[in-house]
């Protein structure tokens, strides 16, 4: 750890704003995490940075790992498409509109980020966005 420390401290601060810019644009404005091929790899190809590097740089931005960012993010990402879409909406078609490639790595985020199951999500998600649409 000492050593990523390091490698982060010695690269340069425009260097360093640059690299945390683009990042934040690939995550925020791209939603670069829907893609399914999303990885530290696929980071390294855009951004041309270590994985190490960017894995450092998202700890100190955003105080989680690529592992725990990428998980909040399609649990947001759930989120928002469950509180837009229909009801009939087919649990794979949410795996593929988050980024996921497998419905069980969905489902354990999930579980992992919300203690909730699928349903109850759903049904809280639902329920949170109609009391809040009726107080408009």
């Amino acid at each position: 750890m000492q050593f990523i420390k390091k490698i982060y401290k010695s690269i340069s601060k425009s260097k360093k704003k640059n690299l945390i810019r683009e990042l934040k644009y690939l995550l925020e404005e791209d939603f670069v995490y829907t893609y399914p091929e999303f990885s530290l790899e696929f980071l390294e190809q855009k951004t041309g940075a270590d994985q190490k590097l960017i894995n450092q740089i998202l700890l100190s931005e955003y105080q989680q790992s690529f592992y725990q960012l990428t998980r909040t993010m399609r649990i947001n990402c759930l989120k928002q498409a469950v509180k837009n879409t229909a009801t009939d909406t087919s649990l794979n078609e949410y795996t593929f509109i988050c980024g996921y490639s497998h419905t069980d790595a969905m489902l354990r985020d999930l579980k992992t980020e919300t203690g909730l199951d699928f349903d109850e999500f759903c049904r809280y998600t639902r329920n949170v966005n109609d009391r809040v649409e009726r107080k408009i």
